[in-house]
């Protein structure tokens, strides 16, 4: 199965670099395009194998086909995703029905109340912190670390700046720890 990644760079690296994983979910495309209300079943070899069973009945040109079916039952959701006359019938609208894993992650950059849940995530690692708007809009992030090296940043979108802010942080910490760990070997 194809793996779609749905999350960004950044927000990868900060799960990384948090000690998070990434979630991996089945999700059904119909001609490539992912289904909006279709579930999506965390992705395990058992998961696969029904999901892509189903797949292979709607997709079966024979009279077995799962796919009326599946059309009656969610014609309204189908029709207004894919912008279909409210007149289409199963016939007229017979997609490839295919599995795909899709990747994800906290969306930390994009969502603000998850860019300022950060700061609790690395409470150890701070002093202080401050978001706050500046001249033309911007937004300023400043993050102060016990050993008094502020990390800041400015932009446009708060949880951007947050999540890259953070980010630095904790390659800093990561970058003083490796070196901690070399220098105790070499001793």
């Amino acid at each position: 199965m194809k793996t779609t990644i749905k999350s960004k760079p950044l927000d990868f690296e900060l799960c990384e670099l948090l000690g998070e994983t990434p979630a991996d979910f089945i999700v059904f495309c119909f001609d490539g395009v992912q289904l909006d209300f279709f579930g999506t079943p965390y992705d395990s070899p058992h998961a696969r194998a029904e999901r892509q069973q189903l797949a292979d009945r709607l997709n079966d040109p024979s009279d077995k086909s799962l796919w009326p079916d599946m059309w009656k039952n969610w014609k309204h959701d189908i029709c207004r995703q894919f912008k279909l006359p409210d007149t289409t019938t199963s016939a007229d609208y017979r997609p490839v029905v295919t599995c795909e894993i899709s990747r994800v992650c906290a969306g930390y950059s994009e969502h603000l109340h998850a860019a300022i849940g950060l700061f609790e995530k690395v409470t150890d690692k701070i002093t202080m912190w401050s978001v706050r708007k500046i001249i033309m809009g911007d937004v300023l992030v400043e993050i102060f670390a016990p050993d008094f090296i502020k990390y800041s940043r400015t932009g446009k979108q708060a949880s951007l700046v947050i999540a890259e802010t953070v980010c630095e942080l904790l390659k800093a910490n990561q970058a003083n720890s490796d070196y901690t760990t070399a220098s105790r070997i070499l001793k």
